[in-house]
Parts: C-alpha cells; sequence; structure tokens
C-alpha cells in the first residue's frame, strides 16, 4: 500500500493525540501518517512515559477495521525485520517491546475507538545518549556508530508493514516469540507470578504451564506488564 498520506510536525505533545484530533476535525482518506522530530509527553502503555528527543522516529498510523492482535504482530514483526536489514539483531519482548542485548530500542502504543485504531510507534535511530531511564535503551546509533535517515527508515518501515498479511505475520511472529520468551514473570490486574510459555495462538492468548486458579491462558492484552528472566523490561 502506497496511498497514504504523512503529516509531519517539528514537535507534539503526542503524536497520537494528534492523530485522533486529525481524524475527529478532519475527513483525511485512511490510512494515514502523524510524525514527529520530538514528542514532549510521548507514553507507553498504562500511562509509562517514552523519552522522545530528537534523534528518534515518533509516529502513529491512523487506521479503521484491523483487530489489535493483527496490528501488534505486524507493527512488532515490521520492526524487527527492517532493523535486521540494517544489521541490527533483536528480540521481541513481550507484550510490544524491541530489544538488543544493549536494551531497549523500539516500542508501539495501540489505542481504539470503535473501529478506528491509533497506532503509536517509537524507535531510537540516531540518539547518542540517554537521560535515567528505569530500564536500558539504546539507539541503531549506539548499535552500529552510524547515522541513519528517519525518512528512509520511516518508508522501509511501512513498507515491510503494509504489505504483511496476519497468517503469515503471525506464524514469523510466534516463532521468534517463542524463542526469545520463556520464563516469564507476568503481571495482571489479578495476580502475578512466574510461568513457563508454552504456545500462542492467533488471538495472542498466551499458554502456560501453573497458571493459578485453573486458568489455562491469558491473553496478551490482559497483561500489564512481562519480564524475561534475563531482561527486566
Amino acid at each position: 500500500m502506497d496511498s497514504y498520506a504523512i503529516f509531519s510536525y517539528d514537535a507534539l505533545d503526542s503524536t497520537n493525540d494528534k492523530a485522533w484530533e486529525l481524524l475527529i476535525q478532519k475527513r483525511i482518506r485512511l490510512p494515514f501518517i502523524v510524525r514527529a522530530k520530538s514528542q514532549r509527553f510521548g507514553r507507553g502503555r498504562y500511562g509509562r512515559t517514552w523519552v522522545s528527543e530528537e534523534g528518534g522516529l515518533y509516529f502513529s498510523i491512523v487506521e479503521e477495521g484491523r483487530f489489535n492482535n493483527e496490528l501488534l504482530v505486524c507493527t512488532t514483526l515490521a520492526l524487527h525485520n527492517v532493523l535486521w536489514r540494517y544489521g541490527i539483531n533483536t528480540r521481541i519482548i513481550l507484550p510490544n517491546d524491541l530489544y538488543t542485548v544493549r536494551g531497549k530500542i523500539a516500542g508501539m502504543l495501540i489505542e481504539r475507538r470503535g473501529s478506528y485504531t491509533v497506532n503509536g510507534i517509537g524507535l531510537n535511530v540516531n540518539q547518542k545518549s540517554f537521560p535515567t531511564m528505569d530500564r536500558p535503551t539504546t539507539s541503531m546509533f549506539l548499535e552500529t556508530n552510524k547515522v541513519f535517515e528517519t525518512d528512509k527508515i520511516l518508508h522501509d518501515f511501512l513498507d515491510e508493514y503494509f504489505h504483511l498479511h496476519y497468517d503469515y505475520a503471525f506464524s514469523k511472529w510466534r516463532d521468534i516469540v517463542l524463542r526469545g520468551n520463556k520464563r516469564l514473570k507476568v503481571f495482571t490486574r489479578f495476580y502475578a507470578g512466574d510461568y513457563f510459555l508454552k504456545e500462542i495462538d492467533r488471538a495472542l492468548n498466551l499458554y502456560f504451564d501453573n497458571l493459578p486458579l485453573d486458568k489455562k491462558y491469558i491473553n496478551l492484552f490482559d497483561v500489564i506488564k512481562i519480564n524475561t528472566l534475563d531482561s527486566e523490561n
């Protein structure tokens, strides 16, 4: 798909907030993208902050009709594939982050209102340092010692993202996730525990070996936070 508009700004409070504003106030053909060189109040899931200084790639995709599981899978797989083509190996860390061995390099936030979704994505590109963070953080520059064109990376990502079909994407995503997420500490609104991940289905139900309350699975969208055995995220 190549027929989408990109609205670019120097700075925004949040690309997701601007995307909702444009969707409500303007008659813009879907899908469309909102991007900014920096965000004053970039955010992640459950109100977490995404540090969004200049040098990164921050954008939101506005769509209609696709389910959250397809958006999450296609986004994280497209990021993984594009970074691999730039020589950067990543792990997909549940629920929606990408890590290298140095730390977190990308994440996403899906917001839904009715049939509309705004899919906010942050990728650390040319940052050379980060403020004090509660987790290890890295960028494409720190991984490769190279400066990248954010416009080209955005184009590469959108080309990959819009051409992924869910059946193919889920199969590839599932294999990557199962390789990189074995023993997990899972936090939900009702309980937390250490579990061994056995399987994932297309609805993104996570099947574990010893869940409490006779449960067979936890849906990924009911998860507040997941820590892997060797990575606190």
